[in-house]
């Protein structure tokens, strides 16, 4: 048997939410490092439907905070949970990164596990789609913690659809 001779279920409706998402795209990129400010970059990204449109996949690349990376990413939505989950791995930080997000109006908001998992964790992690339309959308990865007790920007994207 074949893969495409292999039918799977309808996706959850709910995976419609993330649809614009898809596509190929160039991104402007600065990242906060201690030592020297803001370093800006330039990377891409790569998002395509999986496992039957029941997941996105998306594959990162360029430079980060002067450094190449790599990475790739795994979103769906969770029927049981009520929730999105995402599990993110790249060449910097040699560990998976899981986010469990949801709509709020219309920004989608993931918070790290750690974050769900340990509320009173001393800093806490997440990351923030926003100002979302069919060509563009901004992202941003917010911390707070016992120094800072207000969500601070540590990373921001700026994606621009490929022509």
């Amino acid at each position: 048997m074949t893969e495409a001779q292999i039918k799977v279920g309808e996706p959850q409706p709910q995976i419609k939410q993330m649809s614009w998402f898809i596509g190929e795209w160039d991104i402007q990129s600065k990242m906060r490092k201690h030592e020297v400010g803001w370093v800006e970059d330039v990377c891409y990204s790569s998002v395509q439907p999986m496992l039957g449109g029941h997941a996105l996949q998306e594959r990162f690349w360029g430079m980060l905070g002067g450094e190449p990376i790599d990475a790739m990413s795994m979103r769906t939505f969770n029927e049981t949970l009520d929730r999105w989950e995402q599990a993110w791995l790249d060449t910097s930080g040699h560990r998976i990164a899981v986010f469990y997000g949801e709509w709020d109006g219309e920004k989608f908001i993931g918070q790290s596990r750690d974050t769900v998992e340990n509320p009173d964790a001393e800093r806490k992690v997440r990351e923030v789609f926003f100002d979302i339309e069919e060509d563009r959308f901004s992202w941003k990865l917010e911390m707070i913690n016992k120094e800072n007790p207000e969500w601070t920007p540590i990373w921001t994207l700026e994606y621009t659809r490929k022509d």
